[in-house]
């Protein structure tokens, strides 16, 4: 018996040192420091728990210069914003993900308008459409090079999908893209940026950083709209 309670007082002891060390790990990382968000707010919430991991898969970046954005506002016309969810600045150039947190079966081509995810629910399947991701990143490299139009920076486009789902049918023909896991992130960064050459030293890094940061610090009001904007475009037109 006493064995028993033993092991029992182990494994929550255990589990509370290594969930102390998963506190301490998120609240020292840069996205807490970018984002100023609780580790229970990440946790609870699906899209930023997905910026979160990329950050997570990537990290080991910053030890070599690159700096990492999240949740930054580009202005566009009209007066409007577009979001952009992670950037990674490194020194082959600065790396802009879409983060997309989904389970199901997820279908798409590069041309569409919008992709398919396909939900299980008993006997029958459900399905909702979002609009294409490919294009969406695309519209937010449009904009990141117009803020930008001074400097001359390579820039790469990267969907990243959750492990909670399947890619079943992803047509990414002559698009300028990479649409992938997130199980397989690190490595086809670390294969692109062997591919290609450096374009940036460590005080470039640091002058895009501060530069795009100001823009991760926008107050409730500039998100509000953003959402608005969105949520009434897509309702109104089903275009972004």
């Amino acid at each position: 018996m006493y064995a028993l309670y033993g092991t029992a007082l182990f494994v929550i002891l255990f589990m509370l040192a290594a969930w102390t060390f998963v506190l301490w790990q998120y609240n020292h990382s840069s996205y807490r420091q970018v984002t100023g968000n609780s580790f229970l707010a990440v946790l609870f919430d699906k899209g930023r728990y997905g910026e979160y991991l990329i950050y997570r898969f990537l990290r080991a970046y910053e030890k070599q210069g690159a700096r990492f954005l999240f949740n930054c506002y580009l202005p566009r016309e009209n007066g409007e914003t577009t979001e952009i969810d992670v950037m990674m600045i490194s020194k082959t150039g600065i790396h802009v993900f879409e983060s997309k947190n989904y389970s199901g079966w997820i279908f798409g081509d590069a041309k569409g308008k919008n992709w398919t995810q396909t939900l299980p629910r008993g006997r029958k399947s459900h399905k909702e459409y979002f609009l294409n991701p490919i294009k969406q990143n695309q519209l937010h490299i449009k904009w990141l090079k117009q803020y930008l139009k001074d400097e001359t920076v390579p820039i790469y486009s990267i969907v990243v999908f959750s492990e909670r789902c399947t890619l079943k049918k992803i047509d990414v023909s002559g698009a300028d893209a990479i649409v992938l896991k997130i199980d397989r992130l690190y490595r086809t960064v670390t294969e692109m940026n062997a591919r290609v050459p450096l374009a940036l030293d460590e005080h470039r890094i640091d002058r895009l950083y501060e530069r795009l940061y100001l823009n991760t610090q926008v107050d409730d009001q500039v998100m509000q709209k953003h959402i608005e904007t969105i949520e009434n475009r897509v309702l109104k037109k089903g275009i972004f």
